[in-house]
């Protein structure tokens, strides 16, 4: 298996991308609440309780735009050696939301209606771990989680392609239909 690294991640590139996408629900008038930041829904990582009581899970990848792919996280280990627990086994959100940052103007972040993938939590993960031999591994070196500790990465590099292509996941900004399903409650 080959292996990749040099992934990097801002500590606050997560609250940009929960930002951004609470800013697309309440425009197009889903109602949103942020949990974010509340340790009931934190320890299952669960960032947003939407109509109905489903629940969405938000992930902000700053180099999906050139590679293609999307972070599995599998593996957490921090620099004393002991082990935590991967987002991917912890999430029991309904929706997971995949924002894929662009990159048009150096060193300034993008987020458009193309950058929103999107799916059912449990699918993706029955998807990706039952294909599990055939992705690639990356890792990378995270600076300070909540614990303010340092911490290696390491997961699955999944085409974000496939997951489309299989009906995994769905682009709110490429796909016709689901950009008129979703953004119809805008003008009433």
């Amino acid at each position: 298996m080959q292996e990749a690294t040099g992934f990097h991640i801002a500590n606050n590139r997560g609250k940009y991308g929960e930002q951004f996408l609470q800013g697309i629900f309440n425009y197009y008038g889903h109602s949103c609440v942020d949990v974010s930041n509340n340790p009931d829904y934190m320890q299952f990582d669960i960032d947003f309780l939407f109509k109905g009581m489903k629940t969405g899970e938000v992930k902000t990848d700053s180099v999906a735009e050139t590679t293609g792919n999307m972070f599995y996280e599998t593996k957490l280990t921090y620099d004393n050696g002991v082990s935590g627990i991967p987002w991917t086994d912890k999430c029991k959100a309904d929706y997971l939301f995949y924002l894929v940052e662009h990159h048009k103007t150096p060193n300034i972040p993008l987020l458009d209606m193309n950058s929103i993938y999107f799916g059912k939590w449990k699918k993706i993960k029955t998807f990706v771990e039952t294909r599990q031999s055939t992705w690639r591994v990356g890792r990378h070196r995270d600076f300070q989680n909540s614990d303010r500790r340092q911490y290696w990465v390491s997961g699955w590099l999944v085409p974000l392609t496939d997951m489309v292509a299989h009906g995994v996941m769905k682009n709110i900004g490429m796909d016709a239909a689901i950009r008129q399903k979703f953004c119809r409650n805008r003008h009433g």
